[in-house]
């Protein structure tokens, strides 16, 4: 999806980055919306370095995608995930087993989110 979108928004000076897990309750509640499923994506375990990024980090890239900067840069997956993407297929893929009923809950739970974040200026 970030290669359309360069190639969409590159003329407003937007490059969209791929970023794994950082934390901060918001990306939690969105990455496992319900109680009875686990993502791989919020697992210690498959992260390589064995930790999330922090914050910094990503504002390290953000800084550097930033006008002069790293002006020519665009519609790259830059992956700041310590490696998660090469350890296993898919950090989602424990997702597709969900029940028709489960993947409602999940698609509710993140409209809560989503709507807690807009009332907050999230």
């Amino acid at each position: 999806m970030s290669m359309p979108l360069a190639v969409e928004w590159g003329k407003y000076g937007m490059r969209p980055t791929v970023p794994g897990p950082f934390p901060h309750e918001s990306v939690w509640e969105k990455l496992n919306p319900i109680p009875d499923a686990q993502s791989s994506a919020l697992g210690f375990d498959t992260v390589p370095p064995g930790r999330y990024g922090d914050m910094q980090e990503l504002q390290s890239l953000t800084i550097f995608l930033k006008p002069n900067g790293c002006n020519d840069t665009n519609g790259q997956a830059i992956a700041i995930n310590g490696g998660q993407h090469l350890a296993q297929p898919s950090t989602f893929v424990d997702l597709s087993g969900l029940t028709d009923a489960q993947w409602q809950a999940a698609c509710e739970a993140i409209q809560e989110s989503t709507q807690r974040d807009k009332a907050n200026g999230s």
